[in-house]
């Protein structure tokens, strides 16, 4: 029993051992950790990255967006992070955002457009970024609801109610992971943590 428990161990080290050389050589990438969940993390709706799906948020009017009748053409959802991070890959868990921009804080009120997405036609959204930052700014432009915001402010009758607001219905985030590159230590852990699983069914089922 000891020597098979022996054997079997120094075979997890090889697949470890031969995996890491593996993705040396050709070039893969394991994704990190998900930065949205990190302790400290910030958002518009906690709800969006409280590592729940059943939980839904809410984006909201940006500050200062209402143009000269009070009306505004988007909405929006800030994700900060504790730190700066080298993200690569950001996922909008959202059914009814149609139309999107992603912007990535610079520093100094600058910020860069990282995504455009006129046509969003699968869901959840899947984009590979690349951008350095603590600061992902979500802005959504159309929803699949915008036409029953516009019903339902022309049902009222009322010029004011109907023009002032957003002619865009809030996007309905479930939840944004955001993604960097793992680092070769990180992909060890996950690795060997994985084959310890592994291992331990295998002795469990004997």
């Amino acid at each position: 029993m000891l020597r098979n428990l022996f054997v079997t161990l120094i075979g997890a080290s090889l697949v470890i051992l031969s995996g890491c050389v593996l993705t040396s050589m050709f070039g893969g990438q394991t994704w990190s950790e998900n930065y949205a969940l990190i302790p400290g993390v910030q958002a518009t709706s906690p709800a969006m990255v409280d590592g729940d799906l059943k939980t839904v948020g809410q984006t909201a009017l940006p500050e200062g967006s209402e143009d000269a009748y009070g009306i505004s053409g988007t909405q929006e959802a800030m994700i900060t992070l504790p730190e700066v991070k080298n993200i690569y890959r950001i996922i909008v868990h959202s059914d009814n955002i149609k139309t999107l921009k992603v912007l990535a804080d610079k520093g100094d009120g600058d910020w860069d457009l990282i995504e455009d997405i006129k046509a969003i036609k699968n869901y959840p959204i899947d984009m590979r970024v690349s951008t350095r930052t603590d600061k992902i700014r979500i802005r959504v432009l159309a929803t699949t609801d915008d036409g029953n915001l516009r019903r339902a402010r022309s049902a009222r009758g009322n010029w004011d109610n109907r023009w002032r607001g957003s002619r865009v219905a809030p996007g309905k985030i479930a939840e944004v992971e955001i993604y960097g590159y793992a680092s070769g230590e990180a992909i060890a852990q996950m690795e060997q943590s994985a084959q310890e699983e592994n291992l331990l069914d295998e002795l469990l089922a004997k």
